[in-house]
């Protein structure tokens, strides 16, 4: 089992520039033009959401405020706002990299990043 979540840990960073995804697992959302949208992964190059209406189209760019949290989370919460440009959508959801990002921002994320692959690492391993 151990194997297994490692191979798919390591196939979805091969797919992401080698930076792998988070999936939280609480309420973590990206609020676009009013709308909450539930993030379903994200990492150090950007979000995927849900499957659901959304006014964006491939190629757009759009202003965001980004909420990610996992339940009972010693690491807290981060919240941002920032630019984000879509990439692709789907019936499996959107997914967008990131724009433009204040570099205190862009410090805050990398931290949050870095400290949930550490935990999720020290998971995997037990």
């Amino acid at each position: 089992m151990i194997a297994l979540l490692k191979t798919i840990v390591a196939h979805r960073a091969s797919q992401d520039g080698g930076q792998g995804e988070i999936h939280p697992r609480g309420d973590a959302y990206a609020r676009i033009s009013g709308r909450d949208y539930q993030i379903r992964a994200w990492s150090l190059r950007g979000i995927a959401l849900a499957p659901g209406a959304t006014p964006l189209v491939s190629g757009q760019k759009a202003q965001a405020s980004i909420v990610l949290r996992d339940f009972h989370d010693p690491d807290g919460e981060l919240r941002i706002s920032l630019d984000i440009v879509v990439e692709s959508i789907a019936p499996t959801g959107l997914r967008a990299r990131w724009g433009k990002m204040a570099n205190r921002d862009r410090e805050l994320m990398k931290m949050y990043y870095e400290r949930k692959t550490k935990r999720l690492a020290a998971a995997n391993a037990r």
